[in-house]
């Protein structure tokens, strides 16, 4: 498989950097949108994702609710999920990048949480 110009300086970009790790922002249906790369395994890591795009992410996820924190997944009320993807950054580029957050029309409405009566 040969490789494309853009793959060739992406990975001629980060050949001299600590690895990073794909955050995935999941869908209760399965639906995974990239949020970026970290160095960080952890859950400061996911955070720090989350905080570098919080509008968009608050587009698909409800404001409101509760959030539950383990040691690499970050769930949301709403079915959401922030996780790592098991890929590093050179894996996605040469395997083909999943489509970034802010390249997503937001939804009109963001839904709201409303508990029940």
């Amino acid at each position: 498989m040969a490789l494309t110009e853009q793959q060739l300086r992406r990975l001629d970009s980060i050949k001299n950097y600590r690895t990073s790790y794909e955050v995935l922002l999941v869908s209760p249906d399965g639906q995974e949108i990239l949020l970026g790369y970290t160095p960080r395994k952890s859950r400061r890591g996911l955070l720090e994702m989350l905080r570098r795009h919080p509008d968009d992410v608050l587009a698909f996820v409800q404001r409101e609710g509760t959030v539950s924190y383990g040691r690499q997944t970050i769930n949301f009320s709403s079915g959401w999920r922030a996780v790592f993807s098991g890929r590093t950054e050179r894996d996605a580029i040469l395997l083909g990048e999943k489509v970034f957050i802010t390249d997503y029309e937001k939804p009109a409405e963001a839904p709201t949480f409303s508990p029940a009566p």
